[in-house]
């Protein structure tokens, strides 16, 4: 059973979770999870493989700095941890913490919510009101999803960036803040640059340092110290007596490639904790879940033939058709079936992935449409509430501003 954390600690100076725990303990009115002392994180993220340590290093570097931040990241893989870090390691610690997604605020009031409005400025406008860049004065403005902010905006926040001055809506008073930006995305920048949906001038001052959050497919021997983390988080939140959870258990989550990232995984984790109880959680609880059992792997072992899969051992050099049969059917296993994140793996097209499945006799490992719907509706229908954006829930940091 996995009971501690049994590699050696990694080269780079961890910072142990317990102090940080407090970020959970907020919330759940417990000060200390003393069962977390020795799983090594940083700043309330947890994670042993080299792209953590890197990124640790990282932002303990920036985090002195007042320069813009922009992190890339899919969704799950904790970007908002990673800004609250580099609020917490800057010289700005002792000021407020303000975080804003774009993707929440409904279009007609974002300029309301980013530069505040005088009393008056519109129907509704009872009194006057400051908005987060003002409420953020000595402390970091972080904002997420800034891909979905409107066009019209851009120009106003660029000057902002520029000089720290802004007006209020409905006023000609200008107001000074001193703010460090911190921004983030799901999408490809450049991409939004070259669509037109994003100013190219306002992506560079944003991106000044770029910090990449690793996906959880990227990071998979950082697996079992997080399914530890999340079964004993989750027994202390549901009253349960897990403690351990059992290597099989780990082997299985170790075979799916996670798209959710770390949301998804703490998702499966909490729901096996709140149905099943024990000293050890066991592979058997996980695969008790209907979702889960559909889209894991019936061999949790990675598909392979030898030594080199797929291609080959060194001494031995391998037809370049059956590389391209080996090369599909790996990625049509691991992605569940599913031709098009295959495909999107792949660098290739749908239509490419369909005609080389036929061709190679591949055509038997495409899930069916009917089979997709059937999964996503069990999976919402199981997962219940959304889960923490990464290893530990938020701590809500004065201020915190409702949307």
């Amino acid at each position: 059973m996995i009971e501690v954390w049994e590699r050696r600690p990694p080269p780079f100076t961890l910072f142990f979770v317990g102090d940080v725990m407090s970020i959970k303990d907020v919330q759940d009115g417990s000060r200390h999870l003393a069962a977390m002392e020795n799983l090594p994180g940083f700043e309330g993220m947890i994670g042993a493989c080299p792209a953590m340590q890197k990124l640790f290093r990282t932002i303990e570097q920036v985090a002195e700095t007042d320069v813009s931040v922009m992190i890339f990241g899919e969704s799950g893989t904790g970007k908002e941890m990673a800004a609250r870090a580099l609020h917490r390691r800057s010289r700005r610690s002792g000021g407020p913490m303000v975080p804003i997604n774009m993707a929440a605020i409904p279009r007609e009031l974002a300029e309301s919510i980013l530069f505040g409005h005088e009393k008056g400025a519109f129907t509704g406008a009872d009194r006057a009101q400051a908005g987060v860049c003002e409420q953020a004065h000595n402390g970091t403005l972080f904002l997420d999803e800034i891909g979905e902010l409107p066009l019209d905006l851009q120009p106003k926040l660029l000057r902002f960036l520029q000089e720290r001055r802004f007006r209020r809506i409905g006023g000609l008073t200008e107001y000074s803040a001193d703010v460090r930006i911190i921004s983030a995305t799901n999408r490809d920048p450049e991409r939004e640059v070259r669509a037109g949906r994003l100013r190219e001038d306002l992506f560079f001052r944003l991106n000044v340092v770029p910090i990449h959050m690793p996906p959880l497919r990227n990071r998979m021997e950082d697996i079992p110290i997080l399914a530890l983390f999340a079964v004993r988080l989750f027994a202390q939140r549901h009253e349960r007596t897990f403690r351990a959870i059992d290597p099989q258990a780990i082997r299985r989550l170790m075979a799916y490639h996670w798209p959710g990232n770390i949301r998804q995984l703490f998702n499966v984790i909490e729901r096996a904790v709140v149905l099943h109880n024990g000293p050890t959680l066991t592979a058997e609880m996980l695969m008790a879940d209907t979702w889960f059992k559909d889209v894991a792997s019936d061999d949790p072992s990675p598909p392979s033939e030898g030594p080199g899969w797929p291609m080959g051992s060194d001494d031995m050099v391998m037809p370049l058709n059956e590389l391209e049969r080996r090369a599909i059917e790996q990625a049509m296993r691991q992605c569940q079936g599913s031709a098009s994140e295959a495909a999107r793996r792949l660098n290739i097209s749908q239509a490419t992935i369909y005609r080389k499945l036929k061709a190679h006799g591949l055509d038997d490992l495409r899930r069916r449409p009917m089979a997709m719907e059937a999964q996503t509706a069990r999976f919402i229908s199981l997962a219940g509430h959304p889960q923490p954006d990464s290893l530990c829930l938020k701590q809500p940091e004065s201020p915190e501003v409702p949307v």
